[in-house]
């Protein structure tokens, strides 16, 4: 939250919402589509569970906006 709570100072870090509402969408579409896929799938074979747990874990130990401590040079 942005100090004092402005509208200059939400312009401020706009960038930072900016990243906020893609890596939440980001995540939505992949979260649908997963849901959507698993009400079309019959059974699901162990290698592809497998797969998925692996997936889930590349994308947790990945690096995220929030971690790096990026700021545009102005």
């Amino acid at each position: 939250m942005p100090d004092p709570p402005t509208w200059q100072s939400l312009w401020a870090i706009r960038l930072d919402f900016l990243a906020y509402v893609l890596s939440f969408a980001f995540v939505a579409v992949i979260w649908v589509n997963h849901h959507h896929i698993f009400q079309l799938a019959d059974q699901v074979e162990y290698p592809r569970r497998l797969g998925r747990r692996f997936l889930a874990l590349l994308v947790n130990i990945g690096p995220s906006g929030h971690d790096l401590d990026w700021r545009p040079s102005l």
